[in-house]
């Protein structure tokens, strides 16, 4: 058993060895091949972990600050208030201009 722990390891490191000697030589033959390949995956990584950045960042990390759920109702609150400034101050909605009816507490 010992002997089987010990041979399939290097066993493992040897076709490894091989294979990138193979891969290598073949890549060897055509640089510009080569180059291309690697500068696309290049691309393709830097292009992964820049979608991942803007991600993490906009939708899996949580916001800094205390009670972020608000922010929900500050923009539902600041895009009635847009509304509000540019209708007319005589329609149906003159009593909303008389009185306000939200406050913002604790920014």
């Amino acid at each position: 058993m010992r002997d089987l722990a010990i041979s399939i390891p290097l066993e493992l490191l040897r076709e490894l060895r091989q294979d990138l000697r193979y891969s290598v030589r073949i890549y060897s033959r055509r640089p510009i091949v080569t180059l291309l390949a690697v500068m696309a995956l290049a691309l393709a990584i830097g292009a992964t972990t820049g979608v991942f950045s803007v991600v993490n960042a906009l939708m899996l990390r949580s916001l800094p600050f205390h009670a972020p759920e608000r922010i929900v109702q500050l923009v539902w609150l600041c895009a009635r208030l847009i509304r509000l400034l540019l209708s007319k101050p005589g329609a149906p909605g003159a009593h909303i201009w008389r009185t306000p009816q939200f406050t913002l507490r604790l920014i």
